[in-house]
């Protein structure tokens, strides 16, 4: 019988769709999901059931109370699962950078999955200052891997990882999507914007724009 390699990822928050991924890919894998923070600490639809396959890890602490978590209880749980993979949610994390440091000391395989990089302004972030650090701390990963195909422009050309960055997606849950009642039509317009709330999306811009449109896009009767 040949065994599953072991692949662990790192990521910050526990959320549905991570756990459903985790539990998917113990057809192909032998796979674990660790998180910094536990269900539910946002918003109810996250409270699921964790399963066997997903841990939250001890003894986190957190810096400013934003998602800078840093933590060393992962290290013996490093050394006694002994993943070949470790995939680790973000560059900038502290704890992420000590399990960096574990594996490539250990020999492993290293990924950092990534979203892109923008500053507090919404500008995307050049090759400068804390991603020169980042670069260099970073210098031996095995591979890169960004959340969408525009993205990876900054990460391969701008932050200089080459061709070591590779595009993969989000997991989404879409099996309620398909339970969802029939739309009947409305007199009213719903929104739905795909992105967190805040003023580096400028999610007010949306409304502008649709309010715009509206102008001279007549409406059926």
């Amino acid at each position: 019988m040949t065994l599953k390699p072991r692949v662990v990822y790192i990521n910050g928050t526990a959320v549905p769709h991570q756990i459903e991924l985790c539990n998917a890919l113990q057809m192909y894998v032998d796979a674990e999901f660790w998180f910094y923070g536990g269900v539910g600490k946002t918003f109810a639809w996250r409270e699921i059931p964790l399963g066997e396959h997903c841990r939250i890890l001890p003894h986190v602490f957190f810096k400013n109370g934003d998602t800078r978590y840093l933590a060393f209880s992962h290290l013996k749980m490093l050394a006694a699962y002994n993943p070949e993979v470790v995939i680790l949610g973000g560059f900038s994390v502290p704890g992420n950078m000590i399990a960096y440091l574990w594996a490539k000391r250990h020999g492993k395989k290293v990924i950092v999955f990534t979203e892109r990089s923008r500053d507090k302004n919404g500008n995307l972030r050049k090759y400068a200052g804390c991603w020169r650090l980042l670069r260099w701390f970073y210098r031996n990963v095995d591979r890169v891997m960004v959340s969408a195909p525009d993205v990876k422009e900054q990460f391969a050309n701008e932050f200089r990882f080459g061709d070591r960055v590779i595009v993969g997606q989000y997991a989404n849950l879409i099996d309620g999507y398909f339970q969802h009642r029939i739309r009947a039509v409305r007199p009213d317009l719903r929104f739905i914007f795909p992105n967190r709330l805040t003023d580096i999306y400028n999610p007010l811009m949306a409304i502008e724009i649709f309010n715009k449109a509206l102008s001279f896009i007549p409406r059926a009767t």
